[in-house]
């Protein structure tokens, strides 16, 4: 209906903004990482061409994030430094409540909480990975929203992805 419409205006807003201002030419992709919404596009010449949303669950979102970080009493804006130099350990649930609950248990048995962290990391790249490469992607990817600070994210994705990474 209209309300879905006018949803999905706002979607193709949020991500226009910031692929027009960065002015690229040829084919990106471009994803928001927000509290609890993932939002990405394709975009030939900063147009949205195409885009997926994440709004099922909070899972690879901010929200996530930000409980993961609670479950680890690691204030959410540290998590990314905090993973540095670690060896991941894979997080299997994506699920927010499951995954906070293997979570606790991984710490409950003593794995290193650095290791778990990067896991937490690893999960949302898989997540959102998966989303872009549903629609495909170009040359470029533009990386917007409270989850694109983390540096720990950026690197990543642009391993993940293999293609240069820029943030807004």
């Amino acid at each position: 209906g209209a309300a879905a419409t006018a949803g999905h205006h706002q979607i193709a807003a949020d991500l226009h903004c910031p692929l027009a201002e960065r002015r690229e030419q040829g084919r990106l992709a471009a994803a928001t990482l927000t509290g609890d919404k993932n939002h990405l596009a394709l975009s030939p010449d900063g147009r949205v061409e195409d885009f997926v949303m994440n709004d099922k669950c909070a899972a690879g979102t901010g929200r996530f994030l930000s409980a993961m970080g609670r479950a680890l009493d690691i204030p959410v804006e540290d998590l990314g430094v905090y993973a540095n130099g670690a060896i991941p350990h894979r997080i299997n649930a994506m699920c927010t409540v499951f995954a906070e609950s293997e979570v606790v248990s991984m710490i409950g048995r003593g794995e290193d909480s650095r290791r778990v962290v990067l896991g937490i990391h690893q999960a949302i790249v898989r997540r959102i990975s998966a989303m872009i490469k549903r629609v495909g992607y170009g040359e470029r990817f533009i990386f917007a929203g409270g989850g694109a600070r983390s540096l720990c994210l950026q690197r990543l994705f642009a391993q993940d992805l293999g293609i240069p990474l820029s943030v807004p």
